[in-house]
């Protein structure tokens, strides 16, 4: 009963976060935090029929929660000479907290699985940092999946590829969904690449990535031009970077009444169907094991 509630409110929270990404590129803060929070407390409702003991582990779930959702200063400014006191207190009891739940408990079926969501949600924190997941959005649904989904959830008898057992400890369903949400991303210049021919647009590797719109159009719609004007010459940029501002003033002025677009579709819409599709299908990596 439990997988049912927990897949009902990540669905919902999912898509009204992707809604919200696709409409203003702004997703209401409280999306996280109710995922969030559901998902300490089915772990506490876990933890304590199998063991109360157990509880321990909500104090390094909770820090990944309050790390990836509240805002903060700098940890630690040498330079100015500033610590985060609360933040480098919370970090410590954290890794007290999950070291000695690793010596007590390191057999326990729970603990191993709350371990690799807390770990897991560590390497998603770093990932954005390192600019590998672009968006805050992308990086928090993801942590927040894997503190919901600790395991891998079961509803009707779905999803058809259910994951071996040592496997829902070393590959959590929230890696699971991310690997299913680059796949889908990874077909899309399959998509592109068919509209472009029906078209007759082939254009290389433009064709690959997006589609030909009028400048005017352009203009109204979200998306990326895959060019840039520097100094009054147009240059290719196929792969947009996030910071970057788009004057299509410029681009007109170049004499431009067309150009090559890619969409921006964000990435937490790809989780999305990732998601669905885990939950019914599953992840067809498992095919392999």
């Amino acid at each position: 009963m439990y997988d049912e509630i927990k897949i009902v409110i990540a669905a919902f929270c999912l898509l009204y976060a992707a809604y919200h990404d696709m409409k203003t590129r702004l997703i209401p803060p409280w999306i996280w935090w109710v995922m969030g929070i559901s998902g300490l407390f089915f772990y506490s409702v876990e933890a304590y029929t199998a063991g109360p003991e157990l509880l321990i582990m909500l104090i390094p779930l909770a820090g990944i929660l309050i790390e990836a959702l509240v805002d903060r200063d700098e940890v630690i400014n040498i330079r100015e000479r500033k610590a985060n006191i609360p933040f480098i207190a919370l970090y410590l009891l954290s890794a007290a907290a999950f070291l000695y739940a690793a010596v007590k408990f390191g057999e326990s079926p729970l603990f191993m699985m709350s371990a690799s969501a807390v770990l897991v949600s560590i390497l998603y924190i770093g990932m954005y940092y390192a600019d590998i997941v672009h968006g805050g959005a992308d990086a928090k649904a993801l942590i927040m999946l894997s503190l919901l989904f600790i395991n891998y959830p079961k509803m009707w008898g779905l999803p058809y590829i259910s994951p071996p057992h040592y496997l829902s400890i070393f590959l959590p369903f929230s890696f699971s969904v991310l690997f299913v949400g680059a796949l889908i991303v990874s077909l899309t210049p399959i998509y592109f690449l068919a509209i472009n021919i029906s078209k007759g647009d082939h254009a290389f590797p433009e064709m690959l990535l997006g589609y030909r719109l009028p400048v005017n159009d352009a203009k109204g719609r979200k998306v990326w031009p895959m060019v840039v004007v520097d100094g009054g010459k147009v240059k290719k940029a196929l792969f947009p970077r996030k910071n970057r501002d788009i004057s299509w003033k410029d681009i007109e002025e170049a004499g431009m009444s067309e150009v090559w677009v890619t969409p921006k579709f964000p990435f937490v819409t790809y989780l999305l169907l990732a998601f669905l599709l885990m939950i019914t299908l599953g992840n067809p990596l498992f095919l392999f094991f």
